[in-house]
């Protein structure tokens, strides 16, 4: 249980911070990660020596109140560079919270103070998979295996809130990670040049001197419906293979190329930190290139998505669209969303590297060799 004390001493956290907060408006990622630090005792917001031992330190979801808290170990693991920066602003975390978007496993060392994390992102509310990530430990508690007691953990908060399984993104700067992943479930894609070069990771021997790739992982914790999907001809062999692998029950329906006509109906969500935007493409129309050029006119996009909802019969007429505007395939993410998603990437400015990405395991290697192809 809190003591009265710990319990006022966080109220006054979170209310000093809606004070800023109501003056400042929104922050970016560097301002928000140097405001937290105003907003927790000194001793938290220091790097630690590593702790010998962490066995009273307590594995639970995440609550409102530890928003403050989270923001400041995201601070402590890598500063002000973390690609998302809501995970700096305890009131988009409260919000997120709340809403149902973000449902966590942290470990608490004591009095509230969060020092790991990984979360569950629910993108749309009937969607039965959810992304897993946003994974920290506190530099001092590193080595103490929890990450491992964390995941158990939201493995079964997956579990009980009815999720079939988890899109995962792990990064080439972590190989372990990649072969961690690969061991429990399929590769589904490669999203080329997707971490910013700012990228810092505290106390660890990673340096990221330019974007990096990161990989779609899948890992099924249920078995998932019988639903009949549009493959399009582009991809209908890597697609089938991947529903396989990933024991997906569907029925494979050919696309048209013929033209939808109308206006298409997107989503556009742009983030200035990753200077990335993806397009969700609800209804696909005559005007979706023009909307997708004016999106790659923005001076500070180097990584744009696409993402397809697969039950739209015009599938092969959009791929080819996106296809002369320099798109390549990107994933396949089954039950993202209300419906299965297929992803197109543009990278806008690649570098030597970019279609060199540092894989460590066949099933990234084979995804590699797919989007090669698809250059040409």
């Amino acid at each position: 249980m809190e003591s009265g004390q710990v319990r006022a001493r966080r109220a006054l956290q979170a209310s000093r911070y809606r004070q800023h907060r109501a003056h400042a408006g929104r922050l970016d990622a560097p301002a928000a990660a140097a405001f937290v630090k105003t907003f927790v005792p000194p001793t938290h917001a220091l790097r630690w020596e590593p702790v010998a031992e962490a066995s009273q330190v307590e594995v639970r979801r995440l609550r409102a109140e530890d928003a403050v808290q989270l923001a400041a170990c995201f601070e402590r693991c890598y500063g002000s560079t973390y690609t998302y920066p809501e995970f700096y602003d305890p009131e988009c975390i409260v919000d997120r919270i709340v809403e149902g978007s973000l449902r966590s496993a942290v470990a608490d060392a004591g009095g509230g103070r969060i020092v790991g994390h990984i979360g569950l992102t629910v993108r749309h509310k009937h969607a039965i998979c959810v992304e897993a990530g946003n994974s920290v430990v506190d530099p001092a508690f590193r080595g103490h295996r929890l990450l491992a007691r964390l995941g158990a953990l939201l493995h079964q908060l997956c579990v009980d809130d009815g999720f079939i399984g988890y899109h995962h993104y792990p990064t080439t700067a972590h190989p372990i990670m990649q072969r961690a992943a690969a061991a429990v479930g399929p590769e589904m894609g490669l999203m080329l040049a997707h971490i910013p070069a700012e990228t810092s990771y505290q106390e660890m021997d990673v340096r990221v001197r330019e974007r990096i790739a990161a990989l779609i992982s899948y890992t099924p914790l249920a078995p998932a419906p019988r639903r009949e999907v549009f493959a399009p001809t582009r991809y209908a062999t890597l697609v089938e293979r991947l529903y396989e692998q990933a024991r997906f029950p569907r029925s494979l329906r050919s696309a048209s190329a013929d033209p939808k006509g109308g206006s298409a109906k997107v989503t556009v969500a742009r983030s200035e930190h990753r200077r990335s935007s993806t397009i969700t493409v609800h209804q696909t129309g005559d005007d979706l290139d023009s909307i997708v050029e004016r999106e790659l006119a923005q001076a500070s996009l180097e990584v744009l998505h696409v993402d397809l909802l697969m039950n739209e019969p015009h599938l092969d007429h959009t791929i080819d669209v996106l296809h002369r505007q320099g798109f390549v395939y990107c994933g396949l993410l089954p039950e993202f969303l209300e419906y299965d998603v297929l992803r197109m990437q543009r990278v806008t400015r690649p570098t030597a590297n970019t279609f060199r990405p540092e894989l460590a395991t066949d099933g990234g290697r084979a995804l590699l060799r797919e989007i090669l192809a698809d250059r040409r």
